[in-house]
């Protein structure tokens, strides 16, 4: 079992556990913050992955929209570690450009934690995820505050876990017929 000690993590945030790639989108989510600061909305990212050339860019956007308490970032983070920032984050956030199936959602949806992600990457979760445009930085900060609403993240929680029994049932029947 992992204690808080081992990382330590910020009240109330929201979780994006990804390499430091353009396409991950990053700099979208720190936009994002920043605007939902402006509306006196305080919000709490943690991120987590390999430098994978943009880690710089992203955190000169940090620094340059003064978020540095709103922002914690882990290079690598044990297996227990991510579970960990799963079970304690109040949604995952994946404004990522490529799919179309991703691990984040199906990790997130499995420790009961609601999906914000790509609304061009619906297929693979269904009705289980609140849906952005992954260029819009004012559409991805109201859809965190939606998030903020209780009823809406039990709603997706629920909504996740029937996708993800779906998925479970679908790849069974896949490995059956092979």
């Amino acid at each position: 079992k992992i204690s808080e000690k081992k990382i330590s993590l910020p009240d109330n945030y929201f979780f994006y556990p990804a390499q430091f790639w353009e396409h991950k989108n990053h700099i979208r989510i720190i936009e994002a913050i920043d605007i939902l600061k402006k509306k006196n909305i305080n919000v709490n990212f943690v991120f987590c992955g390999k430098d994978k050339g943009n880690l710089k860019n992203i955190k000169k956007k940090i620094n340059k929209l003064n978020l540095n308490n709103n922002v914690k970032i882990f290079d690598f983070l044990s297996n227990e570690e991510i579970k960990y920032a799963y079970k304690s984050a109040v949604a995952l956030v994946m404004p990522t450009y490529f799919g179309p199936t991703n691990i984040p959602p199906l990790d997130a949806w499995a420790n009961d934690l609601p999906v914000i992600y790509s609304n061009h990457l619906s297929e693979q979760t269904s009705d289980a995820a609140l849906y952005v445009d992954p260029d819009s930085s004012e559409e991805l900060a109201d859809k965190i505050q939606k998030m903020l609403n209780i009823e809406v993240r039990k709603d997706l929680i629920y909504k996740g876990k029937i996708r993800l029994s779906i998925i479970k049932k679908d790849r069974e029947n896949a490995i059956y017929e092979l």
